[in-house]
């Protein structure tokens, strides 16, 4: 079997709804994640934001389930919460999430380690259009790279500084060929440097 070179957000077991995630204290049946070395990010839409005590906002995930986020920052932690980039329509990603019920009885994820989690400013159904893009440029871990815009495997192309995922050759680089021509990645990526 080949080896990618990046997983697909499409896998359920790696990416999965919130119905799916185990809760915190295992009270439910069998856990979905039980080793140690599993790896799994929870993707969801923020739909709304609210800011009365705690940061609290209502997520939609993969599978059109609405749930909270809520942040329970220690004291020292609390000023590097950029609250400026929690928006409506972009997609947070939370790594080794739990479920939890809050006290007013509703279900979510409580995030206390800011560095658990990123966001991305685009809405949930453009990031796994990007996430499809990349996986189909990329391909295979042993296949050779391509240009990003003329494809060419045979172009020796460079790596992008800003990202190091893409790659052009030195005739889309050069001068021959107009910026507003060229395809360039970053302008249907916003955010990639996350």
């Amino acid at each position: 079997m080949a080896v990618r070179r990046f997983t697909s957000f499409g896998d359920t077991w790696r990416f999965p709804a919130f119905e799916k995630i185990d809760p915190e204290h295992g009270l439910i049946g069998s856990p979905f994640y039980e080793e140690d070395e599993d790896r799994w990010c929870l993707l969801a839409e923020i739909i709304d934001v609210s800011l009365p005590i705690r940061v609290r906002l209502v997520v939609r995930d993969r599978d059109g389930q609405n749930f909270v986020v809520a942040f329970y920052p220690d004291n020292r932690d609390a000023g590097n919460l950029d609250v400026g980039k929690l928006r409506v329509g972009h997609t947070i990603a939370l790594a080794y999430p739990r479920q939890h019920i809050f006290l007013d009885g509703t279900q979510g994820v409580r995030v206390e380690d800011l560095s658990s989690y990123r966001v991305f400013p685009v809405g949930l159904d453009k990031l796994f259009q990007i996430n499809t893009e990349l996986l189909s440029y990329t391909g295979q871990l042993d296949a050779p790279k391509r240009c990003y815009s003329c494809r060419n495997p045979e172009a020796h192309p460079s790596k992008c500084g800003g990202c190091g995922l893409y790659s052009y050759c030195d005739k889309v680089k050069s001068e021959l060929l107009p910026v507003s021509l060229r395809q360039d990645h970053r302008a249907d990526l916003p955010g990639y440097e996350n």
